[in-house]
């Protein structure tokens, strides 16, 4: 039986097979390479260490679309204006070259076939988005509470479970930068956290929401180019990006 199957009975993950993912890229090479090979894990070097390195072996989707258009588009500006997307096309950083086009790519659930977990950014954001500061006469000025759940909510119950076993998986430091926002402490909390955390914890943070690292070499069931000249028509959303995008697959 196939490790993901094993998972889904595990957990009972409502639909997930159902589900479809994304993957975006603002740089043209990039989406050309994707288009042939398809999306081949950045991080290949399991000794290789730094808080934003992606996890050796994994490839990187969400079922969010608005946030595939954003890596695709090399931004959150969807509906910008039209100098804010010329911005977009000239830009250059350390990592991509100026590219006038960005690349969206979709998976079916169903493809989906070896081991996946939670991406470990969400994992820390999970930790930050259910944290309250709290006061505390042992520990000053403050220190971070979880979220109240409710008391007679399964699901609460369950998601203080898994809070309470994120934030114990993290050093002090870790938990209350993570708190604080800052990206590098989630994302090696995260990561801290997955050697923890159960199966049923994992995929209970993907139903939740969190984008999805999945073990290998995914081949995209559709590849759209996007013009980044045409993001200020973009809904808020991405719900009109199909429309404006050329499909290629």
């Amino acid at each position: 039986m196939r490790r993901w199957m094993m998972l889904a009975e595990a957990s009972a993950p409502a639909g997930m097979l159902q589900q479809t993912f994304y993957h975006g890229t603002s740089n043209e090479e990039r989406g050309r390479n994707i288009l042939e090979q398809g999306i081949i894990p950045g991080n290949q070097n399991v000794k290789a260490r730094g808080h934003l390195l992606p996890i050796a072996g994994r490839s990187y989707l969400t079922s969010d679309l608005r946030y595939g258009v954003i890596y695709c588009i090399g931004g959150d500006m969807l509906g910008c204006s039209p100098e804010s997307a010329q911005y977009l096309v000239k830009k250059n950083s350390r990592h991509e070259a100026a590219s006038q086009y960005g690349w969206l790519f979709v998976i079916s659930g169903q493809n989906l076939l070896n081991d996946i977990q939670p991406d470990e950014d969400s994992v820390g954001a999970f930790l930050a988005d259910h944290t309250e500061r709290g006061w505390d006469q042992s520990t000053k000025p403050w220190r971070p509470l979880p979220r109240k759940f409710k008391p007679d909510g399964v699901e609460d119950d369950f998601k203080a479970r898994v809070w309470h076993n994120i934030r114990h998986s993290m050093t002090d430091k870790q938990f209350r930068d993570a708190v604080e926002g800052q990206i590098s402490a989630q994302a090696s909390g995260g990561k801290r956290a997955l050697k923890r955390l159960t199966d049923h914890d994992k995929l209970a943070l993907i139903r939740w929401g969190a984008h999805v690292a999945y073990q290998g070499t995914l081949i995209p069931d559709q590849a759209w180019r996007f013009d980044k000249l045409k993001t200020p028509e973009l809904e808020k959303d991405g719900s009109n990006f199909f429309g404006l995008a050329e499909q290629l697959r």
